[in-house]
């Protein structure tokens, strides 16, 4: 069965969402400037009714989820909505999914290869399916899915 990049995409993002405005209901600092020391290092959050083990790492945080092992790399530009992700982040998604390939139409774009996720990201933005924003502060590229 094939992996459709658009689903999975909108599938992390929602899941980011919730996970991160969880965080932000139950740790209000996260949304000040600049990043708070009291921030939690590490705990447990619940969304969908799975539970996520948290980790933070540097103005992010890193979710795994307890029962299938799915990963959500929060980006650091976590105090508002929307929350951007990257390609890495997509891609450590994907493989903690089990996913090998993911497809836009009859295109493949191997999990394995960052370039190729970046090409179908970038594709998914000609299509008007999500917009980038260069150049963060500390250079690459960050993706917002647009609204609809």
């Amino acid at each position: 069965m094939r992996t459709d990049l658009r689903k999975v995409v909108r599938e992390y993002c929602e899941l980011q969402s919730m996970l991160l405005d969880e965080m932000h209901s139950r740790f209000p600092s996260i949304a000040k400037e600049p990043a708070p020391q009291d921030w939690p290092q590490t705990g447990r959050v619940s969304v969908r009714g799975r539970d996520w083990k948290f980790l933070r790492h540097g103005l992010g945080f890193t979710f795994l989820e307890s029962g299938e092992g799915t990963i959500i790399n929060a980006h650091e530009y976590i105090k508002k909505r929307p929350y951007p992700f990257d390609a890495y982040r997509l891609q450590e998604f994907l493989e903690s999914r089990g996913i090998q390939e993911v497809y836009l139409g009859e295109t493949r774009y191997p999990v394995d290869d960052m370039m190729a996720i970046q090409e179908g990201l970038e594709r998914m933005r000609r299509d008007g399916v999500i917009q980038t924003y260069e150049p963060p502060p500390n250079g690459g590229v960050i993706i917002y899915v647009k609204s609809r």
